[in-house]
């Protein structure tokens, strides 16, 4: 029975020493996804392509540049997405963004994404180094659609009008 637990251990130790040799790749960021909603009903395509996210750095406000209307099996259901947006808020800490829509009220939102080490990245659901943690407008989480099992979220933001 001794000689079953030390080939175990052997085995174990061996399969540990190799493996810890292998360079984990990390996916990139999950993209910061918003579904703006009015009145129950999404925007149009020319309202969603209008969209601009911009945040204030060094004294200077700045559009996120990325900030688009998302592709693929998004874009039918009217989502706009950044990646950029991730990487500001996790590796330059700014979190206040304000959102406008031609013809609706400009929303100050807080989009709260970390940066964390290659260990700990690959415990997270999206297997990425810079997760969102929240996202909140006036103090009060956004609610959101889980859209994948890795951690994919789209946000859904209730616009009004002026």
């Amino acid at each position: 029975m001794k000689n079953l637990y030390a080939i175990f251990a052997l085995v174990l130790a061996t399969t540990l020493l190799f493996s810890c040799d292998k360079k984990i790749t990390l996916d990139k960021s999950p993209d910061f996804m918003i579904l703006p909603i009015h009145n129950g009903t999404r925007l149009t395509t020319q309202e969603l392509e209008q969209a601009t996210l911009s945040y204030v750095h060094l004294n200077a406000e700045r559009k996120v540049k990325d900030f688009k209307r998302a592709s693929g099996q998004y874009a039918q259901k009217g989502v706009i997405s950044s990646n950029d947006v991730v990487a500001l808020s996790a590796v330059e800490n700014i979190k206040n963004y304000k959102l406008e829509i031609p013809g609706y009220e400009a929303m100050e939102i807080v989009i709260d994404a970390e940066h964390l080490s290659e260990k700990d990245a690959v415990l997270e659901p999206c297997y990425c180094d810079k997760p969102i943690r929240k996202v909140s407008y006036d103090g009060e989480a956004l609610s959101y659609d889980n859209t994948s099992d890795v951690g994919a979220h789209v946000y859904r933001i209730y616009l009004t009008k002026p």
